[in-house]
């Protein structure tokens, strides 16, 4: 936690771990561990008069939460745009940014407003700026859920996914979702049909789809649980690279280039590539949306496929496809465990066999061939708590 003084870090903390506020806060706080969203943190407070320590603290934070007092308007954002950002850029050059805009409290809702352009402009000037989340700590807004989302750039990182300047997702990550698409077509006939689409569903969820939660990924009639926002009573303005999100919950928003995650829930599960459709409002899907996105029968198409995924990137469940990603064994990189290579050559013995038996009419086979599970479903630095600063 990270930022000019004044600007309320420790009352933040307090505010997220303790729901407590004082008039008069500890000046500094120590080291706390606590539970978030996705497992325990390690939280620094910082002070902004002692920069040897602020600096030795942040090299070896895995994210950053940059205080930003909005009532100081534009020039406490042309502080961090000319002192943080660089400070942030040498010390800690691979740790996602969460800009906590506190004291949402003290400022009237047209002031909010003027500066909500400025707000977008500097999170789109910044790679490394995951969220710029309005908080306060007087009030409670929000001040989970800024370390909530701290921690989840860390354990589902964009950067790997998505390219922000550009608005699309990177090769890498097209390459990886085309080799799953490619795993899941087990009779190799370029789409997934309904029970390929199941037998993927369960492998990487946990959860069979029913026959109208099948047709709600063809048709623009049911609910996404990648549309959470709406159902707590916000909404998106809007669009690609200075999007911007207005939150439902405290009675706050947050200004970010992709969706942010709920404060108070307990770890929620990935979302399924189809949800549920009884919690959430009605979503375009593949056929109001993708052109080619499904065949003429309504098996999906590879683009139909991206498209979903797309829709999990660009409106901040990165959880849901770094869950598809992980359990078909591709690390934080998107590199392929090496088990995967290890076992390629019985995999291809045992795929020679079922294609055997297919053309010597036999039974059909799985539905797709199964890569090992990684020895963790999440990144290695998640054995230890993440150090928030």
């Amino acid at each position: 936690m990270v930022g000019d003084a004044g600007t309320g870090k420790s009352s933040l903390i307090t505010a997220a771990t303790a729901e407590t506020f004082s008039e008069r806060p500890v000046p500094t706080l120590p080291a706390t561990r606590f539970p978030l969203a996705h497992g325990d943190a390690l939280i620094h407070d910082t002070s902004a008069s002692d920069a040897t320590v602020t600096d030795a603290v942040l090299a070896s934070a895995d994210a950053v939460v940059l205080c930003l007092d909005v009532t100081r308007g534009e020039a406490g954002l042309e502080a961090l745009r000319r002192g943080w950002m660089p400070r942030l850029a040498a010390a800690a050059p691979d740790a996602p940014v969460v800009v906590a805009c506190t004291k949402l409290d003290a400022v009237a809702a047209r002031e909010m407003e003027a500066l909500r352009q400025a707000i977008v402009d500097f999170t789109a000037d910044f790679p490394a700026v995951e969220l710029c989340i309005k908080c306060s700590a007087r009030t409670g807004a929000q001040a989970v859920e800024a370390l909530n989302n701290a921690q989840a750039a860390v354990l589902f990182p964009s950067a790997p996914l998505f390219d922000k300047a550009t608005t699309t997702l990177r090769p890498a990550c097209l390459k990886a979702l085309l080799r799953v698409f490619l795993l899941c077509d087990a009779d190799g006939d370029g789409h997934l049909s309904d029970g390929e689409l199941n037998a993927f569903q369960v492998h990487c969820f946990g959860t069979p789809l029913q026959p109208d939660e099948l047709m709600s990924i063809k048709e623009a009639r049911r609910a996404c649980a990648w549309e959470r926002g709406a159902a707590a009573g916000g909404g998106n303005e809007g669009g690609g690279r200075g999007r911007v999100q207005q939150r439902g919950g405290r009675g706050a928003g947050a200004h970010r280039p992709t969706a942010s995650r709920p404060a108070s829930s307990p770890s929620p599960p990935p979302s399924p590539l189809i949800p549920r459709r009884s919690t959430h409002p009605q979503a375009q899907m593949v056929r109001s949306q993708v052109a080619d996105g499904l065949s003429a029968d309504d098996a999906l198409l590879f683009k139909g496929f991206l498209y979903l995924h797309s829709l999990f990137i660009t409106r901040g469940r990165l959880e849901s496809t770094w869950a598809v990603l992980r359990r078909f064994g591709y690390d934080d990189r998107l590199r392929l465990d090496d088990a995967i290579f290890r076992r390629a050559p019985a995999r291809a013995a045992s795929e020679g066999r079922r294609r055997e038996g297919r053309e010597s009419g036999g039974r059909s086979p799985a539905a797709f061939s199964r890569p090992p599970r990684p020895p963790s479903a999440r990144p290695a630095h998640a054995t230890r708590p993440p150090s928030l600063c």
